[in-house]
């Protein structure tokens, strides 16, 4: 009798640590690292050994310093994260959707679909906003002008679209969680979808 009742509750100990060990869904964790790079929900990223610090200068190197290289101007590192908190502020207002296409073993595929902005950021539209007597007002404070349109761009930039970006992952044991096969092109893509700048 003693040995039914201890092999009943080794069975069932079992069956709790199959339960509790079930993979998560791929959507899901998908869905978990777009609120992250999208909405600032910096909570997954210690799951994947990415601090916010090492987040933000990657998104820094990626994103806000070619642009700015782009207008031939040298920012201060003040200009620079103003710049950096209106992009975050865009992405904030961002909306998308994660569906697990198909699961197999330690492979999967999501399909996200995603809001995209109007392309606000151009010559013409940043030329537009800046003081028209350059040669005349200090380079600083034309510096400033320039971080303000740029700003002002991303304030008024709207949702005008939905596109789907295909995503192959990959399921990590030792974190417990699906990731894309190529986490540096997974945040590429998905940003620049964003933006429209594919």
């Amino acid at each position: 009798m003693r040995k039914i009742f201890t092999l009943t509750i080794l069975i069932f100990a079992l069956s709790i640590t199959a339960c509790t060990s079930e993979k998560s869904k791929p959507d899901a964790d998908i869905n978990s690292l777009c609120q992250t790079y999208l909405h600032g929900d910096k909570a997954p990223l210690s799951k994947i050994n990415l601090d916010a610090e090492r987040y933000n200068k990657e998104f820094i190197d990626e994103f806000a310093t070619p642009l700015l290289v782009s207008s031939g101007i040298q920012f201060s590192d003040e200009q620079i994260s103003t710049l950096i908190d209106a992009i975050f502020d865009l992405l904030k207002r961002s909306q998308f959707e994660v569906t697990t296409l198909s699961e197999n073993g330690d492979n999967a595929t999501v399909k996200i679909s995603l809001s995209v902005f109007d392309n606000g950021i151009n010559e013409e539209n940043l030329v537009s906003r800046l003081p028209k007597d350059v040669a005349v007002i200090p380079e600083n404070e034309y510096k400033d002008a320039t971080i303000n349109a740029f700003v002002s761009i991303f304030n008024e930039m709207q949702i005008v679209k939905t596109e789907d970006i295909v995503v192959d992952c990959v399921y990590d044991a030792e974190n417990r969680m699906w990731m894309p096969k190529n986490i540096h092109d997974f945040t590429l893509s998905v940003v620049k979808t964003m933006l429209n700048m594919n």
